[in-house]
């Protein structure tokens, strides 16, 4: 079995939100976890919206409708983010007792490897929606990891805008 770029890429990015997992530990994931499913929800609800009224002053294409989408989703994810931030900061003391704390990294670090797979499953169902066929999107067909991950994400397809 052969790597291709697009592999390595998504590999990357979830191995960064497994040690994001590690370092910041299981209620700051839980709500980055919260903060991704809420956001794919909310920006799939207000895409439509915002592109119809960019519409009105600019030429919105494929590619610039899954950086709308992007946008929203980074948006909507850290303003959910910063409430669990503020949960975090009020019961945070718990989390530092010396057996709770690796306890609290450990399921940091596989709710990391979730989320991680949440986000390149929504990556790469925008690119395969959006952006015009030919090499990338045929790099993703035949990539081994983006088609594991299309099967695991395949229920977030509903709440998805494309």
């Amino acid at each position: 079995m052969t790597f291709t770029p697009i592999d390595l890429a998504l590999l990357v990015l979830i191995a960064v939100f497994i040690i994001f997992g590690l370092y910041f530990g299981l209620l700051h994931t839980v709500g980055s976890l919260v903060g991704a499913i809420v956001a794919i929800v909310g920006a799939g609800y207000a895409l439509g919206y915002v592109v119809d009224w960019l519409s009105a002053f600019v030429s919105v294409g494929p590619v610039w409708t899954v950086v709308i989408f992007i946008v929203l989703f980074l948006i909507i994810s850290r303003l959910v983010g910063f409430v669990f931030y503020l949960l975090e900061r009020t019961i945070g003391i718990i989390a530092r007792l010396p057996f709770i704390s690796s306890l609290d990294h450990l399921l940091g670090g596989i709710l990391g490897f979730l989320e991680g797979v949440v986000v390149s499953g929504v990556l790469v169902h925008a690119a395969l929606a959006y952006l015009p066929a030919g090499a990338f999107t045929a790099s993703i067909n035949v990539s081994t990891v983006a088609n594991w991950i299309l099967g695991l994400t395949g229920f977030l397809i509903a709440w998805l805008p494309f």
